[in-house]
């Protein structure tokens, strides 16, 4: 999927480059026979004509942009230029704030695309008539946001300090036009977001990995304990999206929780321990500690299937043969003898195999138990 200049939000004003604005202004009043003329079918007085397209200069001097609503309407006059008029667009902007210069266009539905989204459902805020910003403690995602949003073009962003009272939180300022556009083609507030956009739910599977690797950087967190992979959000609806999102790629959940924090109910789902392995191998996290957590977390989840796996082995061996020598079951099942001797251990406390003594500097014969019944 892409979206064209003419698919942008009318919030917008572009910046034609200047033989091409010269061009398309002259072609308007020929068309009307004046520039008088022109204007009034444009709906606009003809100092707004002039300055927008013929000059390019506004009143204090400084370069013109046009608005999406006037460029809307010289498309409907000449719908053969919309191309022309795309490969000569050169900067845009919201009404306030800074351009985007050296814009790529179409724009084209990407995993960094999504990654911005989620990342400012969880922890950014874009506001009617404020410039949106993106808070994060972490560098490595501060500057990978960043990075994100290079695929709109070139821009100027400002970054801060937020407050730095347990971890030094920083805020990412960046042209108010990205959040406006994204907001447009993806039907999404990004100030008291209660949902998931819906075209998540449609995209590739790239994108969706991208999307909630970028929501788990910034809300999602393991449980003390249980070492569970949980996301905890606000929002009801979101954590219910998010589930559905997690169904469409075969990643297992469990049931939305309740979570009564100092600020109020939240909500909370768990990626289930069958469905770890997976997380890690599509999605991961760039957020460096969650990482490294993470492989931790899954290490020991093989771990673990691996040693079910080996005790099953180790009992299948005693069905087919009575006794054998720690050894012999470590050479046949290629394993660790440290494990295989813990199993036997286990095996052996709880009454399923018995040891018996071989000589002195002989090993222990391992068989099993007279009252063990295969």
């Amino acid at each position: 999927m892409e979206w064209h200049v003419w698919d942008f939000p009318d919030t917008l004003y572009i910046k034609l480059s200047e033989d091409f604005r010269k061009e398309l202004c002259d072609r308007l009043v020929n068309k009307f026979g004046s520039r008088n003329k022109a204007s009034i079918f444009l709906g606009i007085n003809t100092t707004t004509l002039k300055r927008g397209l013929q000059t390019g200069i506004d009143s204090e001097g400084f370069e013109a942009y046009t608005s999406m609503k006037l460029i809307k309407k010289i498309l409907d006059i000449f719908p053969e230029d919309k191309e022309a008029i795309e490969r000569n667009v050169i900067a845009y902007r919201a009404r306030s704030g800074n351009s985007i210069t050296n814009p790529i266009l179409p724009l084209r539905e990407t995993p960094e695309m999504y990654s911005i989204i989620a990342h400012m459902i969880c922890d950014g805020s874009a506001g009617e008539r404020k410039s949106p910003v993106y808070y994060n403690s972490c560098r490595e995602l501060l500057e990978e946001f960043k990075n994100y949003l290079t695929t709109f073009g070139e821009m100027r962003t400002n970054e801060y300090l937020v407050h730095s009272k347990v971890l030094p939180v920083y805020g990412i300022l960046f042209p108010k036009a990205i959040t406006d556009i994204l907001s447009h083609v993806f039907q999404i507030k990004f100030v008291r977001t209660e949902h998931l956009p819906k075209k998540v739910f449609s995209t590739t599977e790239e994108c969706k990995y991208a999307f909630i690797r970028a929501l788990f950087d910034d809300e999602g967190t393991f449980s003390s304990k249980q070492r569970q992979l949980v996301f905890i959000q606000k929002e009801y609806g979101i954590v219910r999206d998010i589930k559905k999102l997690f169904d469409s790629i075969e990643i297992r959940t469990g049931y939305i929780s309740k979570v009564d924090r100092d600020i109020g109910i939240l909500h909370s789902i768990t990626v289930l321990s069958q469905s770890r392995v997976k997380f890690k191998t599509v999605i991961n996290f760039t957020h460096p500690e969650k990482r490294r957590i993470l492989e931790y977390v899954v290490k020991n989840d093989m771990e673990r299937k691996n040693y079910v796996t080996l005790k099953t082995k180790i009992i299948q061996m005693f069905e087919q043969q009575n006794s054998l020598s720690r050894l012999e079951i470590t050479n046949r099942l290629k394993s660790n003898i440290n494990s295989v001797t813990e199993i036997l251990y286990e095996f052996r406390k709880e009454g399923i195999i018995e040891s018996n003594f071989n000589g002195k500097n002989k090993p222990y014969i391992w068989s099993k138990a007279k009252v063990c019944v295969s």
